[in-house]
Parts: C-alpha cells; sequence; structure tokens
C-alpha cells in the first residue's frame, strides 16, 4: 500500500510540474527602451528618436505570429498601444494599426493586446509615454506561431507602411507627438480610409501556445529525475525488507 502511495505521489507530482512548466511563457521583451510615440496627434504617423520624452519599445517580430502585450502593475505610463512597422523604423513613418485607436483608447495600461503581426511586418513598435517615464512590467509573448504556409495572407485593406493616412487636423511633424491634449478620435481619418477591423484593442483573446518552452522541458526533466528517484527508492526498500 504503501508502495502504490508513492507512486501515485510521484505522478501527481509529474503532472504538476509539468502544467506549471508548460504554461509558463518566455518574455520576449529585454528591458530596452527607445523613442517612439504615435497615434492621432501625429498624423498617425510613427516618431523615433526625435524626442527624449517619448518612451516605447521595439521587437523583431515574426510575420503571421500571434503576440500578446501587456502590463503587469503598478501602471506608471501615460500611454499604451502596439502597432507593427514594414521596415527600420524613422520619424514620421507610417504603421499598421488596425483600429486606427484614437487617443483615449491608448491612455489605458490596463489594456490587453492580443494582435497578429501581418504577412510583411518587420518590428512590434510600443508606446509606453511622452512624458519620460519607463515603466518596468511590460510583457510580450508570442502565443502562436506563424501558420504552415510560412506568412500570413497580406489583408489588401491594409495601409501600406509609406501610405498611411495623415490627419488634417494633425500637428506638423515638429510637434511633440500625443500629449494630454490629444484630439479626440473625430480627428481619425474617414472611416472610408480606415481598414475595417472587429477587434477591441483592450479585450484579451485567448490563445492557445503551440510549443513547449525551454523552462517547460527543463521542469519536465525536474520532474522524471524525482520519478526516476522514487522508484529506487521503492525499489530498494523492498529488497532491504527481503
Amino acid at each position: 500500500m504503501k508502495k502504490l502511495a508513492l507512486v501515485f505521489a510521484a505522478v501527481l507530482m509529474l503532472a504538476a510540474v509539468f502544467t506549471v512548466s508548460a504554461n509558463a511563457a518566455t518574455n520576449l521583451w529585454d528591458g530596452t527602451y527607445c523613442q517612439i510615440g504615435f497615434g492621432p496627434a501625429s498624423g498617425f504617423k510613427m516618431h523615433y528618436q526625435d524626442n527624449d520624452k517619448l518612451v516605447g519599445a521595439m521587437i523583431p517580430c515574426e510575420p503571421g505570429a500571434t503576440y500578446k502585450v501587456y502590463e503587469e502593475e503598478p501602471y506608471t505610463n501615460n500611454r499604451f498601444y502596439v502597432a507593427f512597422i514594414t521596415e527600420e523604423p524613422y520619424t514620421m513613418m507610417g504603421y499598421y494599426d488596425e483600429e486606427w485607436a484614437p487617443a483615449d483608447q491608448m491612455k489605458d495600461p490596463s489594456a490587453v493586446f492580443t494582435r497578429t503581426a501581418p504577412a510583411d511586418a518587420k518590428y512590434m513598435v510600443i508606446y509606453l509615454g511622452n512624458d519620460g517615464v519607463k515603466p518596468t512590467g511590460l510583457v510580450i509573448e508570442k502565443t502562436a506561431d506563424a501558420p504552415a504556409s510560412s506568412q500570413a495572407p497580406a489583408s489588401s485593406d491594409a495601409p501600406a507602411s509609406s501610405d498611411a493616412p495623415a490627419s488634417s487636423d494633425a500637428p506638423a511633424s515638429s510637434d511633440a507627438p500625443a500629449s494630454s491634449d490629444a484630439p479626440a478620435s473625430s480627428d481619425a481619418p474617414a472611416s472610408s480610409d480606415v481598414p475595417a477591423s472587429s477587434k477591441d484593442p483592450g479585450k484579451t483573446v485567448d490563445v492557445e501556445d503551440d510549443g513547449i518552452s525551454p523552462i517547460a522541458i527543463v521542469g519536465i526533466v525536474a520532474a522524471v529525475v524525482v520519478v526516476a528517484a522514487a522508484i529506487v527508492f521503492i525499489v530498494l526498500k523492498s529488497k532491504k525488507k527481503n
């Protein structure tokens, strides 16, 4: 009876370690900040390295892959939005932004974004603030690889990086990007020029992880070692009794 109990406990331990390890995701952000800002106040163009008050992050992305972006509390930044670019960044370049979010949607640090990179995306960019405050809890996880076709089909409705619509009410490029006085959503481009999307940038979408992370592999190996040790212990104890 004791033998069965030990074996059962070892199996439960293995299952628990495997479950926790398999669900552990890797944060793709290495903690490096850069000067990035974008939104309605800049005419839906991206500022890059031209204002030391801008706080943002950028990582290379895999076209067609799905990413989850969120922040851990406490929230200290005054902007939070995610977009994709198709080439090396430069100031006043266009970007992929399916919702053309108004300024108020870019000011919610508790938002959780689940976005799939366009077929020609090269980098994911995250706008975190325009007051120089650097949050420490940014998390970027890849939740799904690109489809087997290697790239997601390009959307005919997606704006090319060089054709992002400009707002007639947007300040000139020399002006600082989105501030607390950023224009409301009524300044966004007309709906006929905006790619249709039913996504809500603040809505969490659960996407299953297709792969097992290195952390999961380490957990599995550790669990196997524990089970093996338990079995050896049981065998040795039985031999001593005999």
